[in-house]
């Protein structure tokens, strides 16, 4: 077999809300290198800070959530000169941040629930039931399902 990459680092865990979920999907894409013959390092992140071997040939980012699907993580590997899987810096903060994904959404004619933006203490203008979300978080963390007002104002 004639990989391009010899040395992979699979990049799991970080310091988001789902570090552990990040931590199981990556030790399975890690096997699943070593599999197709690859040699690979698990590196658990533990912070925003990122060590790798000096002879890694290319990253395979296991990160979700905050640093992961971001663009941080993006940027740091570009900065090295490090390949890695996924989108670009921009492309991944564009799309992690749910206010920038619909301003994105809208200038582009594609079609999007209605939705706002709310900051603490504002009040909604759309009919309930709504679903929340915080701006940039991963995943289903912070969703809530509203059906009724409490004090008048959202969670």
């Amino acid at each position: 077999m004639s990989n391009r990459f010899k040395k992979i680092a699979v990049l799991m865990g970080g310091p988001s809300a789902e570090r552990e979920v990040s931590l199981r999907s990556g030790a399975a894409v890690a096997n699943g290198l070593r599999e197709a013959g690859y040699d690979v390092v698990e590196v658990d992140v533990k912070g925003r800070k990122l060590r790798l071997p000096k002879d890694v040939d290319a990253a395979f980012i296991a990160l979700h959530g905050e640093f992961g699907e971001d663009g941080q993580i993006q940027a740091l590997l570009e900065q090295r000169g490090v390949p890695y899987t996924g989108s670009g810096p921009d492309a991944s903060k564009n799309s992690f941040d749910k206010v920038i994904s619909k301003r994105i959404f809208v200038e582009n004619n594609i079609p999007t629930p209605k939705y706002e933006v709310l900051r603490k203490g504002g009040k909604r203008t759309l009919a309930l039931p709504v679903v929340v979300k915080p701006a940039a978080q991963g995943s289903s963390i912070g969703v809530h399902r509203v059906f009724a007002e409490r004090s008048g104002r959202l969670p």
